[in-house]
């Protein structure tokens, strides 16, 4: 049985409050202790994945026992969102009247997610988890990095490609450990055909980049694009790539400028 049929029948339909009455499903108790393993904040995550491996079910069941769940929703900038701590994050602006209004939300949703948690880093606050429902068993679907690289057809296949590149656009240490450590690709496993199937879990997976033939993949998309570009004589409006750059180095000027002051006054104390 799969999750979506757990979620049907209603057998998870507990309220936060009534949640603590149950013992917790084991795809929540499984996602808190990946994110523990990398020291990161297990009462607030971010998920995406694909539809055929339920991520959404995944989101209720973590949402069904009191964790705080962000989703592409992050990334439209006509609704405010905010993490557990209510702390508003800032977001990217874009066409809203664009035909692929959808997609850029969802890519979009990535970018302000990583600048937030960036920001996060650099305060010493817990890093919140970001999980990818990249697989599951019996996949009707499998995973197959040379198709996510070339079909565009797919949202969540640009999403895959957006995460593959966030790290890549700053050689800052900082930046690349605050970008990877927070990203865990999953594979949710079905465990004992019992009534609550609560013995469904998700196991951590290689991320789809590490894959030798993903460069491959990527190098022939972009001479295509090159091509594309050249024969349209088409430029971009709009780039989350130089968008991250910039409000990533105002982050990092604010701390500089911060630390600057405390020197400062600290040597005055002095």
């Amino acid at each position: 049985m799969s999750i979506s049929k757990i979620m049907d029948s209603g057998t998870l339909g507990m309220t936060p409050k009534t949640a603590d009455l149950f013992p917790k499903h084991q795809i929540c108790t499984s996602a808190m202790a990946l994110c523990k393993g990398r020291h990161l904040d297990t009462r607030q995550m971010m998920v995406y994945g694909f539809a055929h491996t339920e991520y959404t079910k995944v989101i209720e069941i973590l949402n069904r026992h009191g964790l705080y769940i962000f989703n592409s929703d992050i990334g439209d900038f006509l609704i405010k969102s905010a993490c557990k701590e209510n702390s508003f994050i800032k977001k990217m602006l874009f066409d809203s009247d664009d035909s692929r209004y959808v997609k850029r939300k969802c890519k979009m949703g990535i970018v302000n997610f990583h600048l937030f948690n960036y920001q996060r880093f650099i305060d010493k606050k817990p890093l919140i988890p970001s999980i990818l429902v990249l697989d599951c068993d019996n996949n009707r679907y499998p995973l197959n990095v040379e198709k996510i690289v070339e079909d565009r057809s797919f949202i969540t296949h640009s999403e895959v490609i957006v995460f593959s590149k966030v790290p890549e656009i700053s050689d800052d240490p900082k930046w690349k450990e605050a970008c990877t450590r927070s990203v865990i690709c999953v594979k949710v496993k079905y465990g004992k055909p019992d009534f609550y199937r609560r013995s469904d879990f998700l196991e951590e997976i290689s991320a789809p980049w590490k894959d030798p033939k993903w460069k491959v993949a990527i190098e022939k998309r972009k001479a295509r694009k090159l091509l594309k570009q050249k024969e349209n004589f088409s430029t971009k409006t709009y780039s989350w790539k130089d968008y991250l750059a910039a409000e990533k180095t105002k982050i990092d000027e604010a701390a500089a400028e911060r630390m600057h002051k405390f020197s400062r006054w600290l040597t005055l104390r002095s």
